[in-house]
């Protein structure tokens, strides 16, 4: 189902119905792809056979989402703690495995993660599936998501040391 694109007042920031996504820039979330992928070369490659298609056939690229299973906190130790209480509270198995790319660790982080991702062409940005899916670590993944993450990627965008598109679509599944 295409998502429907609700923008807030004067923010580089939409939610969508299902998904919340958040997005720096602009593009056609009917025209979206997510990319699965162990690491980040695997990702690249897996994305320029998306952009190519077929041999012999010209095709419109969609944008292309990288899932990333990521959760944020503070400082590391207390990500990591978090992500482990929270396995051991659900008795989930561990999230990263072959298939996902992981990143647990801080804000900072995080945005230079994605930064990477779309200015070096890997993707156009990613799908954000959060690591713990309810309770206060939760919540503040939110938080610091929307309060620190965006607004690192908008300066460095702004400064040009960042991608000028960077679309963020946090997915409320988990993994």
């Amino acid at each position: 189902m295409p998502a429907e694109v609700i923008p807030e007042a004067d923010r580089p920031v939409c939610t969508d119905r299902d998904d919340h996504i958040v997005l720096l820039g602009a593009f056609d979330p009917r025209r979206s792809v997510r990319l699965v992928a162990p690491d980040l070369v695997t990702a690249g490659d897996r994305r320029r056979v998306l952009d190519t298609g077929p041999p012999g056939r010209h095709t419109t690229a969609p944008a292309v989402l990288l899932d990333v299973v990521a959760h944020i906190a503070r400082d590391t130790r207390a990500a990591r703690r978090e992500l482990a209480t929270a396995r051991e509270r659900d008795g989930a198995a561990p999230v990263r495995g072959d298939e996902n790319i992981c990143y647990t660790g801080t804000p900072a982080g995080l945005a230079r993660l994605i930064s990477d991702v779309v200015t070096t062409g890997i993707c156009d940005g990613v799908t954000l599936v959060p690591a713990i899916t309810d309770g206060a670590a939760r919540a503040s993944f939110d938080r610091l998501l929307t309060h620190e993450v965006v607004p690192v990627l908008a300066r460095w965008a702004g400064r040009g040391g960042g991608p000028p598109m960077t679309i963020i679509r946090v997915s409320k599944e988990s993994r």
